[in-house]
């Protein structure tokens, strides 16, 4: 097989054809030759059963009398069959009676017990037939002939059919090599464009449809296959460039995105250093915050201490205790100050104003401040204007005092001996005029490679002087902020040993049309901390209406009016409010945002909807810039934060009532006056000498309120607090169980405000935890919270009258 699959088509056609004509010639040969050998046997038979039965009809007299003679005579008829070698008569018992022989030695057999015909071993054909007369068998006749003949003819007719079929096929060999040509040839045809195509890569090569037979149809399919492929191989092509062109472009920004991920890598690096540096830095800040807040937390104790002992002191002990207690509490109001600036900033939140301001007044009076601590560390404080400068600049007041505050401060406590002086001037920068204030002081100094170490928040120049100086870092970091929110920067330039200088630059706004002076103003005495005793002649007899949802805080409020002597009138919810404020005059509204019914806000722009245009002052325990916006928003005039800070209530209402004092005012006499003296008066201000600091409360075991509860009316202000506490305690454990955590957060607000204002400021603090994990329906949280509130309402003593 093999053999034949490596010859040509030509040639397996070839052999195809004349194995097909060979197997064909070959059994019908055989066919034929079968067939006729067996009618030759057959014909063979046939006719020695003839002879067999004509010599036993004729031999039945012979046979019956004996005959050997007529036997034998008859037997030699069978002379003319020059086949016949033997033939014999035999009787019933087997036992010849005539024998005939031809050119043969051959002895009779002696047993003749079967009939018909057999085939012996050396090629020949005996036959036997029985002799009856009349039905009796009474011999039998016994032939042998020879087959040579059948063979001989045989032979003859083998040679005929092979001669036959070598003729038959030689003829069909000439045959096939003519036809298959109609076959090899377009076979070999479609070869030839095939190798064509493959080895030279020709496509456009085509094979001619000679037939409509099925090598037509494949001569067909294969143009029709090569169409294909020239258009898929043009496709191919066309997408390989492209691909190519991809593969480039791909390559080329794989090299920039793997340059742009090793500078990210490099940038994650920087920020992870920067973080790590920070986190440093915070940790440090901890520390620092940690010590600036105990200060003066220390001195507050210790001075309350002292107070609480009850023992005599003279007038300038009590004053000198006070003040130490109040510069204290200063001191902790400026390092929230400081963080919650900061926290405004980084939120996004810290915005500055635009108005007109006198920046000879804003100098004169931050350096009138300063120069007290200036004298206590024997140092020189003054300043200087260079050049002529405006009567009034645009910019944020309040900001530009807290900048040159933090900038002046700054450098007098790094400043041991010497003086410190600030120098002011007008200058243009990109053609914008900017107000220019530079500090220079005669300090320790800075080393150059920490100059930009300052400015960051939580920073200093070195650990070292946080410990010999104390501060947080903040300072600093704050003023760049605020001077560039105000269109300016700060700038400093050091030496270590020799001093530095800050620069101080912040954006003026147009100067055209403004005056300009070469003599501005001097320096101006900063005003007293404590409500003076003009503020409260200015608000005897002005009515005010105080609208807030805690009893305590009405009452609380109430009371620090009524003994400078104004005319209270109370609202419990803003409903209450508008009603009371639209059906008589007031000379000014407090009013609480988080109300029953209708809230402060909503109650707000009712009235000024109405067309009320007094002052109205919002009141809340809610201090973020966003909720004061919110009040402004909805037209309250000013902005004050719970616990009540009593001198700024009192000068705020003081201030609004000036304002409003070309309005109607109300002629109710003045309400007799109570025989407290200004220190009790005092004592309302969470500030003063009886406030006692929470932590000293609870490790007494005793939770006691920080009003002077020696006052009769601060004393029944805070039982009807703590009888309400108790009694709503049980009401927010109920909706705590019912899950009821609307109302839940109700209850919390009302105690996180009236809490601080009766003079428990760990309710507060509680409460405040409560409200928040109520609003988040915190379940765990709140529980918490609930369990404190019960641990220090079981602490909580009554006040005793004294």
């Amino acid at each position: 097989m093999n053999i034949i699959r490596s010859r040509s088509i030509t040639n397996r056609l070839m052999f195809l054809a004349g194995t097909s004509a060979a197997v064909a010639l070959l059994l019908a040969s055989t066919i034929g030759i079968v067939r006729d050998w067996r009618a030759m046997w057959t014909a063979k038979a046939e006719q020695m059963r003839t002879q067999a039965e004509i010599i036993a009809f004729n031999s039945t007299t012979a046979v019956a009398d004996r005959d050997e003679r007529s036997a034998t005579r008859l037997l030699s008829a069978l002379a003319s069959d020059h086949t016949i070698e033997i033939a014999a008569l035999y009787d019933d018992q087997h036992q010849p009676i005539a024998q005939y022989y031809r050119n043969c030695t051959t002895s009779l057999p002696t047993a003749m017990d079967w009939m018909g015909h057999r085939f012996t071993e050396n090629s020949h054909l005996e036959w036997q037939s029985p002799i009856q007369d009349r039905g009796e068998i009474i011999g039998s006749v016994y032939l042998r002939a020879s087959l040579r003949d059948v063979g001989s003819r045989m032979t003859a007719y083998l040679w005929t059919t092979a001669g036959v079929a070598i003729c038959c096929f030689g003829i069909a060999l000439v045959l096939a090599r003519k036809l298959q040509r109609s076959i090899s040839i377009p076979i070999l045809n479609l070869a030839k464009a095939t190798h064509e195509v493959t080895a030279n890569g020709n496509f456009s090569q085509r094979v001619s449809v000679m037939d409509a037979d099925e090598l037509g149809a494949l001569y067909t399919s294969f143009n029709r296959m090569l169409e294909h492929v020239e258009t898929s191989h043009g496709r191919l092509q066309a997408h390989q460039v492209e691909l190519e062109q991809r593969v480039a472009e791909r390559t080329s920004q794989l090299v920039a995105e793997i340059s742009e991920r090793e500078q990210t890598q490099r940038e994650l690096q920087r920020a992870k250093d920067a973080a790590e540096s920070a986190n440093r830095a915070k940790s440090e800040f901890l520390a620092n915050i940690s010590h600036e807040i105990r200060t003066p937390l220390t001195a507050i104790l210790g001075f309350t201490d002292l107070l609480r002992e009850g023992k005599d002191h003279n007038t300038d002990e009590w004053e000198s205790f006070v003040n130490a207690i109040h510069n204290s509490g200063r001191h902790l109001l400026g390092l929230l100050n400081d963080m919650l600036d900061l926290s405004k900033i980084e939120a996004g939140q810290f915005k500055v104003e635009s108005v007109g301001c006198s920046p000879s007044q804003i100098v004169a009076e931050v350096t009138s401040i300063m120069r007290a601590r200036a004298k206590e560390k024997g140092l020189q404080l003054d300043y200087n204007w260079v050049g002529p400068i405006p009567t009034a600049i645009q910019s944020d007041p309040a900001r530009l005092r807290q900048l040159l505050l933090n900038v002046l401060g700054n450098a007098i406590k790094f400043t041991e001996d010497g003086r410190v002086q600030l120098l002011a001037q007008i200058i243009h920068a990109d053609e914008r005029p900017q107000l220019q204030i530079q500090v220079v002081d005669t300090g320790i100094g800075i080393h150059p490679d920490k100059l930009d170490q300052i400015f960051t928040p939580f920073g200093q120049a070195d650990t070292s002087v946080t410990r010999r100086y104390g501060g947080t870092g903040l300072g600093l970091a704050i003023c760049r902020r605020i001077a560039e929110a105000m269109g300016g920067s700060v700038e400093v330039d050091s030496a270590v040993g020799t001093g530095s200088i800050f620069t101080v630059r912040v954006a003026t706004g147009p100067l055209s049309g403004c005056n300009i002076t070469d003599q501005p103003a001097g320096d101006l005495l900063p005003e007293s901390p404590y409500t003076s005793p003009t503020v409260s002649q200015r608000l005897a007899g002005i009515r005010v209406l105080v609208a807030d949802d805690g009893d305590t805080n009405r009452r609380l409020i109430q009371v620090m009016l009524q003994r400078v002597g104004a005319v209270v009138e109370l609202a419990e919810n803003g409903q209450q409010a508008v009603d009371r404020a639209l059906a008589q005059p007031f000379d000014l509204v407090l009013m609480d945002m988080q109300m029953p019914v209708m809230d402060g806000y909503t109650a707000t722009r009712r009235l000024r909807q109405a067309g009320l245009t007094i002052p109205i002052v919002a009141l809340t325990a809610h201090a973020m810039k966003g909720d004061e916006d919110k009040g402004r928003a909805a037209g309250c005039s000013d902005y004050l934060t719970k616990p009540i800070d009593r001198d700024r209530l009192l000068n705020a209402i003081a201030h609004y009532a000036s304002q409003n004092a070309s309005q109607t005012r109300t002629a109710t006499p003045t309400p007799p006056a109570t025989n407290h003296t200004n220190a009790e008066r005092d004592a309302i201000h969470p500030t003063t000498a009886s406030r006692t600091n929470a932590h000293a409360t609870l490790a007494q075991g005793r939770l006691e309120s920080t009003l002077p509860t020696d006052d009769t009316e601060f004393r029944e202000i805070v039982e009807e607090f703590i009888e309400r506490f108790c009694e709503r305690l049980e009401r927010m454990r109920t909706y705590f169980e019912k899950g009821d955590y609307p109302r839940l957060v109700e209850l919390a607000h009302w105690l996180k405000g009236a809490g601080g204002t009766a003079g428990f400021l760990d309710l507060t603090r509680v409460a405040g935890e409560l409200e928040q994990a109520a609003r988040d329906a915190a379940k765990s949280q709140a529980a918490a919270a609930l369990d404190q509130l019960d641990g220090l309402a079981n602490r909580i003593a009554f006040p005793q009258p004294t």
